[in-house]
């Protein structure tokens, strides 16, 4: 169809600056940590790699008048003058040097202008890489002389204005810090000669985007002439870092051969790449839609050497005093040897001497050298044996720490079951009481019925009885005089009125005794009540003083 394709790309890096990160948080990401490694004398490595115009000289070099705006170059070496600057050293010294590769020619940013000496790649042999010969090195004391050296670098650097970025840089530069130290050890003094190198890729480009910016007022013929200039860098810059791209493909690949002798360049970074540096990679990406292909290249090729794997090797060399006193001896020894020649030996046999001097001298260095490297591994041993003792104690220190968390819960756990056993007891407890006073309620309630039940029947008897007495009464009067029935009359009323006296007395005595049941049963439900908020109260209470006490005792044991 006519949509487009979209392919997601991940790659890993061991960390992702974004445009809102300061030069300080780029320091503290890739070259804060090698700089006790330049102190303990490895040979470390930095570069910048990416595509025109994406920030890698403001990343190297940055603004050198602003505290903040300043780059890596400034920052490590004022990192390195600092640490030196403690008591831990006892000597130490610092050279700097700057090197330029335009269109595969070595150039001394340093040397002074009415100097041109040739510089030259020459193999230092015994596995110890490639130096340039001819290159100036200037001593620096303070972040002062660090910052005059690059200016004087930045002044002869070759740049141009592009399509792309206004001071494109042209070629490639490598800035390198030597580092000499002494520092007072167990037996002797430890020297050790660490190497900075901060390298500063020129930025691979395309000759559509990234053609140079010409004024009105320059000729065609020179413009002509300009543009081949032109294309002569761009063809120089893209063939060295094609070369530095086989380069790490092939240690990548792990390839028998490794293109380093192609350029100059991969020549100079044979250390930094599959050698004896530690090497940070700083990838810079643009992001412009229109170089997402220049990006994924680069962070294509930033993964791929991330993944090749270097073998540092420390500079150290242990002086023990027995070893410093046979090199004096071995030193006075040479220094008189043409004072002694007067002794009767010929000129051969001094020669032959001579060449013994020499010979054990280097035997003496070598193994100086070898016992330096066997010093510095033993105290990185010690420092990971401390570091795992630190750790151990971290451990066991967490561990107790659980331990007593732990104890502390079930010391909780254990005083909450006792208090939970306790209130089962009360609940019991009160759920008798509870029990029994529903029985006591139950007789009551049976006996306040009985007592309504045996009043009903004599209400219902006496009734009865008058009804009978109504009934009777004329029928057995009938036969007696007037004057004995008013007497009999008058008795039977008399009669009556004790038995409704008698009864009304009954009554009374029935409403007190339904009354005093009443207040009894009310008196035993307010009894029941009471003892019910009385046994809340005290389980509340009691369970506060237990909850305070557990926590007194848990606020002692910690």
């Amino acid at each position: 169809g006519g949509g487009t394709r979209q392919v997601r790309s991940t790659f890993h890096f061991d960390d992702v600056l974004t445009s809102f990160s300061s030069q300080e948080d780029v320091f503290r990401a890739t070259l804060q940590p090698l700089v006790g490694q330049v102190l303990a004398g490895y040979e470390t490595t930095a570069f910048a790699y990416g595509q025109t115009g994406t920030g890698k000289t403001y990343t190297m070099e940055g603004q050198l008048d602003s505290a903040e705006g300043r780059g890596l170059v400034p920052r490590t070496a004022s990192a390195v003058l600092e640490a030196l600057a403690t008591s831990e050293f006892t000597e130490s010294s610092v050279t700097v040097s700057y090197l330029e590769i335009y269109n595969e020619e070595l150039s001394d940013l340093l040397a002074c202008s009415d100097r041109h000496q040739k510089l030259d790649l020459k193999d230092v042999g015994g596995g110890r890489g490639v130096c340039c010969q001819g290159l100036s090195e200037v001593e620096v004391h303070s972040m002062e002389d660090i910052l005059e050296v690059v200016r004087r670098a930045q002044e002869k650097r070759r740049v141009a204005e592009t399509r792309v970025n206004a001071r494109s840089s042209r070629s490639h530069s490598i800035f390198t810090m030597k580092v000499k130290c002494q520092r007072a050890v167990a037996g002797g003094e430890l020297e050790n000669q660490g190497k900075l190198h901060l390298v500063d890729l020129a930025g691979s480009e395309c000759a559509k985007k990234g053609g140079l910016i010409y004024s009105e007022d320059v000729s065609a013929a020179a413009r002509m002439l300009a543009g081949q200039e032109e294309e002569r860098e761009r063809r120089s810059i893209n063939q060295s870092l094609l070369t530095l791209g086989r380069v790490i493909t092939a240690l990548r690949e792990g390839s028998g051969r490794v293109p380093y002798r192609d350029s100059k360049l991969t020549r100079l970074l044979q250390d930094a790449l599959g050698g004896r540096c530690k090497t940070v990679i700083i990838a810079t990406i643009s992001p412009a839609l229109a170089s997402v292909e220049e990006t994924i290249s680069a962070l294509s090729y930033a993964e791929q050497a991330a993944g090749i794997r270097n073998r540092p090797v420390a500079s150290s060399l242990l002086r023990t005093a027995t070893v410093s006193a046979q090199q004096r001896s071995v030193t006075s020894f040479s220094g008189h040897a043409d004072v002694s020649s007067n002794s009767g030996l010929g000129a051969s046999e001094w020669a032959e001497l001579e060449m013994k001097v020499t010979y054990l001298s280097q035997e003496l260095e070598e193994a100086q050298v070898a016992l330096g490297r066997k010093y510095q591994e033993a105290q990185e041993e010690a420092e990971r044996a401390h570091r795992a003792e630190l750790r151990l104690d971290q451990t066991i220190s967490e561990l107790r720490k659980v331990q007593l968390s732990c104890e502390e819960q079930t010391f909780a756990k254990q005083r909450f079951a006792l208090l939970a056993a306790g209130r089962h007891e009360a609940v019991l407890s009160l759920q008798n009481s509870l029990a029994t006073m529903d029985r006591h309620r139950v007789s009551l309630e049976k006996h306040l019925q009985s007592a309504k039940d045996q009043h009903r029947t004599s209400q219902s008897r006496a009734s009865d009885f008058c009804q009978q007495l109504q009934q009777q009464l004329p029928e057995k009067l009938q036969p007696l005089e007037p004057r004995i029935v008013e007497e009999k009359m008058a008795e039977m009323t008399s009669i009556q009125s004790a038995t409704l006296d008698e009864l009304q007395q009954d009554q009374g005595q029935q409403c007190e005794n339904l009354t005093t049941l009443t207040s009894k049963l009310q008196t035993h439900r307010g009894v029941r009540n009471e003892a019910v908020g009385q046994v809340c109260t005290e389980a509340k209470t009691e369970l506060l003083e237990n909850l305070s006490q557990t926590t007194a005792t848990l606020q002692s044991i910690e």
